[in-house]
């Protein structure tokens, strides 16, 4: 059977010379049958193996094709993001060298303010007693007075006044009487009123949306000078007191604490 494969069980088993000879063919006939049983049995399992490793393969396949593409998705997301952050990091640069000449341009303006307070200021005694809120009804300080960590820039900066919260139109009043010794606009403070209550005390109020009062008016304390803005270099509606005491700034919550 081995060298003419064409042959068959049955050829074999009755090609026997005698008796004897056929119990033996018989005998290895069986034993190649059982064999071949055995052999197809093993084969049928071996190819249901094979199926079964040929689904889960394609089936890591079709997992590994969703997770390509996802990676390939979250990778545009993060070119996305990166060209995102690259545009936010120029413009917070452009934003920072645009504070920084603010700022630089705000203390100009305050040692000019400073050296026009002193030329102006009048010959008078301070007009006495503490100073009235500047604005009624609105007492959240929102940036106090002095040095102080730029919140994004991480820089030590001075504020020269203290930054009171209100919305736009609210009424901005004289903190004590005095003689109006500016009113108009005053670059990056935008509108402004100064106002010289005499022993070299002067008062500033910036950001507003209106001025009430003209250079060279007396005023009364608690008198309506202006309505609240934001004004010149602002990021929102408020009032930026500031109290000077021979044209250089000091603390003001001293003079107004007592609402």
């Amino acid at each position: 059977m081995y060298k003419n494969n064409t042959l068959g069980y049955l050829e074999i088993i009755f090609s026997a010379k005698d008796l004897r000879d056929l119990l033996t063919r018989v005998d290895m006939v069986k034993k190649i049958i059982d064999h071949d049983v055995e052999l197809l049995k093993y084969m049928k399992e071996q190819k249901e193996i094979i199926q079964e490793k040929k689904l889960d393969l394609e089936e890591k396949h079709a997992e590994a094709q969703v997770m390509k593409k996802k990676i390939s998705i979250k990778k545009e997301e993060l070119e996305v993001a990166t060209r995102s952050k690259q545009r936010l990091m120029s413009s917070l640069e452009q934003d920072k060298q645009e504070s920084l000449r603010q700022l630089k341009e705000l203390n100009k303006l305050s040692e000019e303010i400073e050296e026009d307070i002193k030329k102006k200021q009048l010959a008078m005694e301070y007009a006495g007693g503490e100073m009235s809120w500047p604005a009624p009804g609105y007492y959240h300080i929102s940036s106090s007075y002095g040095w102080r960590t730029h919140p994004i820039w991480k820089d030590r900066r001075m504020h020269n006044g203290m930054d009171i919260k209100t919305p736009t139109g609210a009424k901005i009043v004289a903190a004590n009487s005095g003689k109006v010794q500016h009113s108009g606009s005053l670059g990056g403070y935008g509108n402004v009123v100064i106002i010289d209550h005499g022993g070299k005390v002067t008062t500033l109020y910036a950001h507003n949306s209106k001025l009430l009062v003209k250079e060279g008016q007396w005023v009364e304390r608690g008198q309506t000078i202006a309505k609240a803005g934001s004004t010149g270099h602002s990021t929102g509606p408020h009032l930026h007191f500031e109290v000077r005491e021979n044209g250089k700034h000091v603390d003001p919550y001293p003079w107004v604490k007592k609402k």
